[in-house]
Parts: C-alpha cells; structure tokens; sequence
C-alpha cells in the first residue's frame, strides 16, 4: 500500500507536497492519528528512519508518545485487566475509516493483507520492559478479542487518551538534515499539518521489519 515508493529505491517510502504533472510525489501532508507504523502486519515493524530533505520552517512538527512510560503509569489493577488482552486489527477497515477517498483494494491487495491479532501489551526484546501496543489509527476498525466489541473499543480509546498524554509526549521540531529514527515496538507518532501553499516538504521514510 506504499504509494509513493522512491522511483530507484522501492523500500523508500516518499513524503512530499511536491507536485509532478498535477500529482503529488509523495504521500503528501496531513493532521495524522496517533499510530504505530505497519500495526497491521503480522510482523510488525521494529523502526522507522526519517529523513527530512527540505521541511518548512514553522509547525509541521511530529509528536512521539512513549508506551514503556505510559503503561509504567497505569494503576497496577489496570495492568492486571490489559496485560493478556488482544486485539484484532484490519487494515481494510482501517483504510476505508481514515482515507474513504482512496481507491477500495483490489481483491489481491485484501488477500495479502488479512486481518491480524496483537497483544496491547508487548514485552520489548531488547530492554525487557513491557510497552502498551496500541497501533490503530480508526478505532473503529480494531476489536477486541473476546470482548464486546463497544466494550473493547471503548477501553482502547481510554488507553490512547492516557498513553497520549502530554506528560508522556515528545514534539520533535524539524529542521533540513535531520534524521529521526523511532522504535515502532513502544511508541506512538503523529504528524501535524504545516501551510502546504506557503512551504515545500520532502522526506523519505525506510521501515525495518521485525525481529
């Protein structure tokens, strides 16, 4: 579903308000939803390097909230109900709740990409430290395993609008050069929108796979 792969490099993903006869060369800017790159695998992704060419000099900013910290937060009793939850994530659903104007995937597309289940609660390979995993952009495309399905999504809503907090979130500022590389496994992000008729962007995005 990457839509802009780099014309010489398809790994490399393209974001951009630039315009090449009338159609964008990247993905091109918007007000995103919190999200964990790639949720919707059944390998999840393990990072995301950003490297920003050319970006605005105000706003566009893009905020990182830490799951090991939040769930460090949560009171023990609500650690002792999430800690063996599931949840089933479908990036049909997902596509249709938060782009409605892109094309419907084509059957093969819907093929490669089944619905998946993952834990809200990870344990990270590296440091041992247990992480909320709450990768949805539309809540309304994500279930609950064996639970309610207005019940699950209300719990994962109070768990997004606690692990958001400000206290657990960092604003990274862009600046030309930068390169920012994020741990998918116990974060969040989200991109914020910049004047797209006052100021060009163009950055390039490689995701790595999962352990």
């Amino acid at each position: 579903f990457t839509r802009t792969p780099h014309p010489n490099h398809p790994e490399v993903s393209i974001f951009s308000n630039l315009k090449e006869n009338g159609e964008f060369i990247g993905n091109p800017p918007e007000d995103g939803t919190w999200h964990s790159d790639f949720f919707y695998h059944r390998d999840t992704a393990a990072g995301s390097m950003f490297y920003a060419k050319q970006v605005p000099p105000e706003k566009g900013d893009t905020h990182f909230a830490s799951m090991t910290a939040a769930y460090a937060a949560l009171p023990e009793e609500k650690k002792a109900e999430i800690d063996r939850l599931r949840c089933n994530y479908s990036l049909i659903r997902d596509l249709a709740i938060v782009w409605p104007d892109r094309p419907v995937p084509t059957p093969e597309q819907q093929a490669a990409t089944p619905d998946v289940k993952h834990p809200i609660v990870r344990t990270h390979p590296d440091t041992g430290k247990k992480a909320l995993f709450l990768g949805f952009r539309g809540t309304d495309a994500a279930e609950m395993e064996n639970m309610p399905i207005e019940d699950g999504r209300r719990l994962l809503d109070e768990l997004r609008e606690f692990a958001t907090a400000p206290r657990f979130v960092y604003t990274h500022q862009w600046k030309t050069g930068d390169v920012m590389f994020w741990d998918n496994r116990c974060t969040l992000h989200r991109a914020t929108m910049f004047d797209v008729d006052k100021y060009d962007r163009l950055c390039y995005r490689v995701t790595v796979k999962s352990e």
